[in-house]
Formats: C-alpha cells, sequence, structure tokens
C-alpha cells in the first residue's frame, strides 16, 4: 500500500481531460466511454461483493489493538495478458518507470546501467528504454547492459535514463518511495508503506 499523495485521476476523468485538449476524437472519445462502462456493468456484482468484504475488513482493523486500516489496494491485473498488445495499451497507459544511471560504455555501443535482478524484474519480456537507439540486452546480478545505436550512442557515464517495466508489482516491492511527476515536474513523493513488513 502506498501512504500519503494524491488519489490517482479516475478514468472517466482522464478520458474526459484527454477529448478537452484534443488529444483523442469525439469518436475514440465516446467508444472508450462505452467500453469503460460496459466493463463497469460486467464487473458491478462483483464489486458489491468485494465492498461488503472491505467494509467489513476494514471495521476490524480499526476495532482491533495494534492495526491501523489505511485503505485498500486493487488493481486489473487481467489486463496484463490481453492480446493484442495494441488492445491492452487501449485500456491502460504506461505510467511507472525506473530512473537508471549509465554507469559504465565498455565499448562503442554497449552501456552499462546500475540497474540489476534486484532492482528491475525480468519477468514477461525485457524493459524498454526510453531512449531513441538504446534497446535492452542483458540482465545480471550487478548491473544492465544495453545495445545503442544512432542517438543513443551520444549516452555517457552520470546520464540518467527511464526504463519502462512489464511487470510493476514485482518491481515496486523494490523500493522505499514512488516519485510522482506530471508534466515532468515532481509533484509528490509517495512512500510505500509495506516496506520491510516481511521480516
Amino acid at each position: 500500500m502506498i501512504g500519503g499523495g494524491t488519489p490517482p485521476e479516475s478514468p472517466t476523468n482522464v478520458l474526459k481531460r484527454r477529448y478537452a485538449v484534443g488529444e483523442i476524437d469525439r469518436e475514440e472519445y465516446l467508444q472508450k466511454l462505452k467500453d469503460l462502462w460496459d466493463r463497469g456493468a460486467r464487473t458491478s456484482r462483483r464489486v458489491l461483493v468485494v465492498v461488503g468484504a472491505a467494509l467489513v475488513i476494514a471495521l476490524l482493523a480499526v476495532a482491533a489493538e495494534g492495526l491501523e486500516f489505511g485503505g485498500l489496494q486493487a488493481y486489473e491485473g487481467y489486463l496484463q495478458n490481453v492480446e493484442p498488445f495494441t488492445e491492452r495499451r487501449s485500456d491502460c497507459e504506461n505510467a511507472l518507470t525506473v530512473l537508471a544511471t549509465v554507469v559504465s560504455r565498455p565499448r562503442p555501443g554497449k552501456a552499462m546501467i546500475d540497474t540489476d535482478l534486484k532492482a528491475v524484474t525480468p519477468e514477461f519480456r525485457d524493459p524498454t528504454v526510453l531512449v531513441p537507439g538504446a534497446t535492452w540486452f542483458d540482465f545480471s546480478e550487478e548491473h544492465d547492459e544495453l545495445v545503442l545505436d544512432g542517438p543513443a550512442q551520444k549516452l555517457r557515464v552520470g546520464d540518467r535514463i527511464e526504463l519502462i517495466l512489464r511487470r510493476g508489482c514485482t518491481t515496486t516491492t523494490l523500493y522505499d518511495r514512488y516519485h510522482v511527476l506530471e508534466d515532468e515536474e515532481l509533484v509528490d513523493v509517495w512512500r510505500v508503506t509495506a516496506r520491510g513488513r516481511f521480516q
């Protein structure tokens, strides 16, 4: 569970905002809105059961000595395996990256970064490197290796780059906090309150 910070924007409000600024046209807006409503209708009975159970859990936590109810966490995990990718992407936009630093340029066309198997999980394929011309090459226990082509060959030691993960849940558990950006500006830091609880 993440403590503090601003609650995420609802999917409906995201769609309204994207439509208002012209990012999507009316036809796409209406189709996506219909998709949201259809999904809501399919899950409404399940939601009623879950909400009832959540209320019971919250009341028990509040009444129990030594426990504090801090909220609920949920996600639509079934979307991670929707094929084709374009359909999955239409439901979800990427909102999570890991920031890495170039620590070595051992030879032309190669770069080593400071993430490793303990910082980025290898499940569901390699991460995407958000640098034009840079592609993932290999994981190791101490660092990760990139192949560089074109403009990516200008990367230098100390440069910071972002990685899109293929599996967020088994990577985010490795970090103490999320740095929340909006329009490239840091707007909040969310502490991962469950860190260190498996001791």
